[in-house]
């Protein structure tokens, strides 16, 4: 439990440095970005919360983390595409 949640602290604070970086290299395109990245945020809490609500056992909080890592992986590539 605690290496996946360290596993998302990781991944969240990548997800930080990208997302600084593209407020200031993306300002004509930040309110689309900002758009879709409300969504994502929504969508990734949505994806950790359903896992915790269909799993009672003692690995609901490491799947949880996991996955949301995983999304937050995704969504570091997703928004480093803006930077190329």
């Amino acid at each position: 439990d605690d290496y996946a949640m360290q596993m998302y602290d990781i991944s969240d604070s990548c997800l930080n440095e990208i997302w600084n970086t593209c407020k200031y290299k993306q300002v004509g395109k930040f309110n689309e970005i900002l758009t879709e990245q409300r969504k994502w945020i929504a969508d990734k809490e949505a994806a950790g919360n359903e896992i915790l609500d269909q799993n009672d056992g003692s690995s609901a909080q490491m799947d949880s983390s996991l996955k949301m890592a995983e999304l937050t992986m995704e969504r570091c590539e997703e928004l480093a595409d803006y930077l190329k």
